[in-house]
């Protein structure tokens, strides 16, 4: 179990490996997840579970592979991003701070996340982020018309949670992604 801004989560980083698909949720995905938040933080629930997400360590690149889950998780990203999350969005080491969720073989969408966390332009358009982005931004106009914004910012950050679920290292990427 993982608290979403717990000191937890402040020591993983996370990599979508390149056999899982691109970011691929819609407009749809994102109005449940933010529609499910907004009645927990009504309802005012003492946590807010968004699932489990199963990891595999990656040695190579001082990781976690993210194995199921990486589609939620990205759109925690993008809320991480609307909200300047900055302690969420990056691991911060001794030296440097590296962005929280990395891409194997996919940099241009690493840039991409880095460009919008600074506020930059960037050369390459990840469309669906992009719709997720512009989707979370109006849609959080649209439910918090009567409530505060920094009120539910600072639910979201303290109540979500998650199930953190790592697998042995003898599993294979080719096992992993057989279904069975």
């Amino acid at each position: 179990l993982v608290q979403f801004s717990g000191s937890i989560i402040n020591q993983y980083k996370f990599n979508v490996p390149i056999y899982q698909r691109l970011y691929v949720w819609g407009d749809e995905q994102i109005k449940k997840l933010l529609e499910d938040l907004k009645n927990a933080f009504l309802e005012k629930q003492t946590v807010y579970y968004l699932g489990g997400v199963i990891t595999i360590q990656n040695l190579e690149n001082n990781s976690f592979d993210l194995i199921d889950g990486q589609q939620r998780f990205t759109a925690m990203i993008l809320l991480g991003i609307h909200f300047k999350w900055n302690d969420f969005l990056y691991l911060s080491t001794e030296h440097d701070n590296i962005l929280r969720l990395q891409f194997t073989a996919r940099e241009e969408d690493k840039k991409y996340l880095e460009a919008k966390i600074k506020g930059i332009e960037c050369s390459f358009l990840n469309e669906k982020m992009e719709n997720g982005l512009n989707y979370i931004s109006k849609h959080l106009k649209k439910i918090l018309q009567n409530d505060s914004d920094k009120d539910f910012e600072k639910y979201i950050f303290e109540k979500l949670t998650f199930f953190l679920s790592e697998l042995p290292e003898k599993y294979s990427p080719m096992e992993l992604n057989t279904d069975r």
